[in-house]
């Protein structure tokens, strides 16, 4: 949870996010109430391979990777992004565990709003979910003709 010295600020930045550019300024603030707040160094691990979803992480400042683990044991960088980005929608809204693993690569503030918050969030239409379908449809149709045009 967050103090009221904190939640005009945060409510400022949660605005910032492409999926929450739209909501009213009560909502948000409701929202910045139930976010969690974390601080991490440079190099500190987020999220590992097979957790299960904490839930949405609004990254408020710095810089993140995410990254997985080859067969030949060699870390592949998947993502990398700044401040502001919203990461781990997918696994949160579905209830997976996170298939990729997630570090900070400098110093990164955070806003957690909770699973347990997720059907709030949708039924308040914080996350537009037609949006998040539409843009995993594209990655999905990209992907496969990436998979067709392989040797």
């Amino acid at each position: 949870m967050t103090t009221d010295a904190n939640l005009a600020a945060l409510t400022s930045q949660l605005a910032t996010h492409a999926l929450m550019r739209d909501a009213p300024q009560a909502e948000l603030e409701t929202m910045a109430r139930a976010c969690r707040l974390a601080q991490f160094r440079a190099g500190q691990s987020l999220i590992g391979e097979g957790s299960p979803p904490l839930g949405l992480w609004f990254l408020l400042s710095g810089s993140c990777r995410i990254y997985f683990t080859a067969p030949d044991g060699r870390e592949l960088t998947a993502r990398m992004f700044q401040a502001p980005a919203l990461f781990g929608d997918f696994e949160a809204l579905h209830g997976l565990p996170h298939v990729k693993m997630c570090s900070a690569v400098t110093d990164a503030a955070i806003a957690l709003l909770p699973t347990t918050l997720m059907p709030w969030a949708m039924r308040q239409h914080l996350v537009n979910v037609s949006s998040g379908s539409a843009r995993l449809v594209r990655r999905m149709g990209q992907m496969s003709t990436r998979v067709g045009s392989s040797p």
